[in-house]
């Protein structure tokens, strides 16, 4: 049997998905955590996320599979435009605007809990593209605003108010 061959059972919460061996070796964690010894007596190996939430898993998942069949075109460093299409494939775009055009705290959140779990699960490209994303992100807002989101005060205010008391 050819690792093409080979699927694996990752549940979160409960959930089930059926996933090609190949396509999870993309995740640094998850290849170091099944590996061919798992498949000898012809079994499905089950293997269980914990820490990542199923929404989250889900886009993983699409970006994990759609990577395996069209790599995501490499993003280039220091970032040279804030158009995300004009850098990788629309699919790739599409993940991390999470179908949201607007820009708000939801949408940040998701993109920093998508980020953490692409961090968790060792996929690099995923991290490099939720990173571009959020930077891009915050190049457009205002400083108070970055301040709310993060939960700082805006040490200007601050400071200004200290110094002239």
């Amino acid at each position: 049997m050819s690792d093409n061959d080979f699927k694996v059972n990752l549940t979160i919460k409960g959930k089930k998905y059926l996933i090609k061996y190949d396509v999870l070796k993309i995740s640094s964690v998850l290849s170091n955590m099944i590996n061919d010894s798992l498949f000898e007596d012809n079994n499905i190996p089950l293997v269980p996320i914990f820490n990542i939430e199923e929404h989250i898993f889900e886009h993983i998942i699409m970006f994990l599979e759609q990577y395996f069949n069209e790599p995501m075109n490499d993003i280039p460093k220091p970032m040279k435009s804030t158009n995300i299409l004009s850098i990788v494939q629309p699919f790739y775009a599409s993940i991390v605007f999470n179908n949201r055009t607007e820009l708000n705290n939801d949408n940040l959140v998701f993109l920093i809990d998508l980020l953490k779990a692409a961090n968790f699960l060792g996929i690099k490209p995923l991290v490099e593209l939720c990173s571009y994303k959020i930077a891009v992100l915050l190049t457009v807002l205002p400083k108070d605003k970055i301040c709310e989101i993060f939960g700082y005060q805006n040490t200007e205010a601050s400071n200004e108010s200290t110094t002239n008391s």
